[in-house]
Order: C-alpha cells, then sequence, then structure tokens
C-alpha cells in the first residue's frame, strides 16, 4: 500500500510541476549556429547509414530468394528462358519453411495497381481518340449525327488533357514496378479501393434514381 501511495504522490507532484527548461551551456569556443550545424550533419549521417543499411538488408534478402527459388542470371536467352521457367514452376509448389518476407503480398499489391493505372491509361487514350476523331468521322459518314464544328473547339483541348492523363498513368504504372516500399503500395491500394468504391456508389445511386 504505501509503494501505491508513493507513486501516485509522485505522478500528482509530476502534474502539478510543469516542466521546466534546461539551458544547455555550450563550450566558450562554439556558438549555437555551430552546434545546430554539427546536429544537422549527425542526422543526416544517421539517415544515411540508416538507408544504407536498409537497402544492403534488401539485396541480402532478394539474394536469399534467388538462391531459394534457384533464380540465375543467363546471358544466353535459352538458358535465361528455362531457367525462368524452372523458377516459375518452382515458387507455385515452394514449400512453407521457404517462404519468408512479403515478396508474394508486394507482388500481388504491385499487380492490382499497375493493372488499375493501365486501364486508366488506356480509358484515358481511346477517350481522347474519341474526342479527336469522331468529328472529322461524322462529316464522311451520313447517317451519324452531326454536332456544331464549335463544340469541336471546346473537345480538343479536352482530348489534350485527356492524353496528358493518360501518360500519366502510364508513368505511374512503371514507378510502381520500381517500389519496393510496402507501406506506401498499401496506402496506395487503399486509396484505389476507396475511389472505386466511391464511383460504384454514385454510378449506383444515378442508376437507381
Amino acid at each position: 500500500m504505501g509503494k501505491g501511495k508513493s507513486k501516485k504522490k509522485a505522478k500528482q507532484n509530476t502534474a502539478l510541476n510543469p516542466l521546466q527548461s534546461t539551458n544547455i551551456n555550450l563550450p566558450e569556443n562554439m556558438n549555437a549556429e555551430e552546434m545546430q550545424h554539427i546536429i544537422a550533419c549527425a542526422i543526416v549521417e544517421a539517415e544515411e547509414i540508416k538507408a544504407q543499411k536498409e537497402e544492403e538488408q534488401r539485396k541480402a534478402t532478394l539474394a536469399e530468394w534467388h538462391n531459394t527459388i534457384g533464380y540465375k542470371e543467363h546471358e544466353n536467352k535459352f538458358k535465361r528462358f528455362c531457367n525462368e521457367a524452372h523458377v516459375f514452376i518452382k515458387v507455385l509448389f515452394l514449400p512453407k519453411k521457404d517462404i519468408k518476407g512479403n515478396i508474394a503480398s508486394s507482388v500481388l499489391l504491385k499487380s492490382f495497381i499497375m493493372l488499375f493505372f493501365w486501364l486508366m491509361k488506356l480509358c484515358s487514350l481511346l477517350f481522347a481518340i474519341f474526342l479527336i476523331g469522331y468529328f472529322p468521322i461524322q462529316y464522311f459518314m451520313g447517317n451519324i449525327s452531326q454536332f456544331p464544328w464549335q463544340l469541336y473547339l471546346c473537345c480538343v483541348p479536352l482530348a489534350i488533357l485527356t492524353f496528358t492523363f493518360s501518360r500519366l498513368f502510364r508513368m505511374a504504372g512503371i514507378e510502381i514496378d520500381n517500389l519496393d516500399d510496402r507501406n506506401y503500395l498499401f496506402g496506395l491500394f487503399a486509396s484505389i479501393t476507396s475511389l472505386v468504391s466511391i464511383i460504384i456508389a454514385v454510378i449506383a445511386i444515378v442508376e437507381g434514381a
């Protein structure tokens, strides 16, 4: 009981007494700016060392994975094809004890995200081609309802913007293929699924109305 009371008194004392600022006495030949510079350099060096260790760990994990599945780099195309086929079959029936890390989940996340960006790229490109090509075609085909040419002037900037988005989606897919940050992949995947869910919900509401 005595210990419990002493702990409660200590907590009350720390709650009542606010934290006091402490003054750090710097050496006489060093000012505050020099100290800040030293601290900043130490932080940057620590971050570089951390990034270097993470990169070394990633390379070691990848080398261990390649050794487990029997992947080898071959300059000969036929040998490379045979090795990739062997690796593919081996991965499908890989024992549980050899499955380590998060390679499979990362590949699935990348595949879903890249598929979404590929579909968006394709849709944007087709829509841009439709906006540019529909108006010239309508004058050569009489059975198509014709729109005023003033509308074509409005559609050209929209087509250029849509084509730009298709190129951006292409770049995003390439960036995802080269990305190894699993947390970023999870966050991006959650954002995409939320966006798709909102679009489906809006379509369902519009159709219901």
